[in-house]
C-alpha cells in the first residue's frame, strides 16, 4: 500500500496541483492584460474627449468673432453709428 499512495501522490497529485497552478496563474496574468487593455482605452477616451473639448472651445469662439463681425457689417449697411 506504501507504494501505491507514493505513485498517487507524484504521478497525480503533484501534476495536477501543477496544472491548477498554471491554469489559476495564467488567469491572473490574462486579466491582468485585459485590465491594461480596458485602462489604457479609458486614458485614450479621455484625452479624446479633452481634445474634442478643445476643439469646441476654438470654434465657439471663432463663432462669437464671426457674429460680432456680422453685425457691425449689418450696422454699417444700415447706417448705424459705426457707419
Amino acid at each position: 500500500m506504501h507504494g501505491l499512495g507514493f505513485a498517487l501522490i507524484w504521478f497525480i497529485l503533484i501534476p495536477v496541483a501543477v496544472i491548477m497552478g498554471t491554469l489559476i496563474l495564467g488567469g491572473r496574468v490574462l486579466s491582468g492584460l485585459f485590465s491594461r487593455t480596458k485602462r489604457e482605452e479609458s486614458a485614450d477616451e479621455a484625452r479624446m474627449v479633452q481634445e474634442m473639448y478643445q476643439v469646441l472651445s476654438r470654434l465657439e469662439e471663432r463663432v462669437e468673432v464671426l457674429e460680432t463681425l456680422l453685425i457691425d457689417a449689418e450696422r454699417r449697411a444700415k447706417g448705424g453709428p459705426d457707419a
